[in-house]
């Protein structure tokens, strides 16, 4: 047992302490195995025969498609198709009832899915709507009951538009978001051309709705979403006020006072966050084991019975026992004193 904890000791101590002796003042490089890319080395200084913190030093980070080589491993944003939160138009057209919807890039590729879009159909007679996308709506239903002059392409006789409303089955549609291909309600006003935006009517391109977590709301390069994902704040765009641009920014929570190990930082490369929780001097691992060893020697000693001895006289001869069972006798009679006590009592 002793040897077991004397070998725990001595294995203790080898861990706790320093390995490495040094000379006050004198420095040395530390940090990341590389500076490729945007790693760079810290600087080591030796205090009370001690190495220090390294300071200084960028660690690399997981790869983000930002132009940079941020896992510094001499590729730039490899992998990536996207940023994640982007977005782009997709789907086949903005004509009839086709309406583009917009695509999303999750951990750096295009997911596939066209959110929100509407894509073309067979055309269905007399429902006033172009439901394959074509520009033309309901052609070649001249069998709906409808004059001739409603199928020609002309806005003529009583028509409201090109081929809709008055005298033909088809009424005028609203209009769809985005550019008016052919005749339709925008704002309740039929209009034959331009554009139809939140149905209000516009002579110019209608823009593409964003969302709120594809929005850059403070201007520092990334949108909501991988603000959140970053763990900054979407409204500040030097959440660690440190000078840098949460974009630009390798460690941007570096300086609030906890360490988000989640978001990579440690004791080396955000010290002012993280030496509370990780920095123990070696002499307090020292008085635990101390502590640790008294604690069980005292108990082992105190759960261990003395050994309870007798000594049996050797009789060898029939003299011997006599003079045995003489003291026996005298020893078991009272005396005098004893007598005199109990007859007080």
């Amino acid at each position: 047992m002793k040897k077991l904890l004397f070998l725990i000791l001595i294995l203790v101590l080898a861990t706790s302490v320093s390995a490495e002796n040094c000379t006050d003042g004198q420095k040395q490089p530390c940090g990341p195995d590389t500076d490729e890319g945007v790693c760079s080395f810290g600087i080591q200084t030796c205090s009370n025969d001690e190495w220090g913190l390294c300071l200084g030093a960028v660690y690399p980070t997981d790869e983000i498609k930002d132009n940079k080589d941020n896992d510094c491993d001499g590729e730039i944003d490899e992998g990536f198709e996207c940023n994640s939160g982007e977005l782009r138009q997709c789907g086949e057209s903005n004509i009839g009832i086709c309406k583009y919807g917009t695509e999303r890039c999750v951990d750096g590729s295009w997911t596939g899915v066209c959110e929100e879009s509407v894509f073309p159909e067979e055309e269905i007679c007399g429902d006033g709507l172009d439901n394959d996308c074509d520009s033309f709506i309901d052609e070649d239903c001249s069998d709906v009951g409808s004059p001739q002059t409603c199928f020609n392409k002309i806005k003529d006789e009583n028509e409201l538009g090109v081929d809709c409303g008055g005298s033909c089955s088809v009424s005028c549609p609203v209009c769809i978001e985005g550019e008016i291909k052919r005749s339709c309600y925008c704002d309740s006003e039929i209009y034959d051309s331009g554009y139809c935006c939140s149905s209000k009517y516009s002579e110019k391109e209608c823009k593409i709705k964003e969302t709120i977590k594809s929005i850059d709301l403070d201007k520092d390069g990334l949108t909501t979403e991988q603000e959140l994902e970053k763990g900054t704040d979407p409204k500040k765009p030097d959440t660690d006020n440190d000078g840098i641009l949460d974009s630009e920014d390798n460690l941007p929570l570096c300086g609030n006072n906890i360490c988000d190990a989640i978001y990579g930082e440690n004791l080396d490369n955000c010290p002012r966050d993280c030496e509370s929780v990780y920095f123990v001097p070696w002499y307090v691992y020292f008085i635990v084991l101390i502590l640790f060893i008294a604690a069980i020697m005292f108990f082992r000693k105190l759960l261990q019975k003395p050994k309870e001895t007798f000594n049996v006289p050797v009789i060898t001869s029939k003299k011997d026992l006599k003079v045995r069972l003489k003291e026996s006798r005298i020893r078991s009679k009272p005396n005098k004193l004893e007598k005199e006590l109990r007859k007080i009592k």
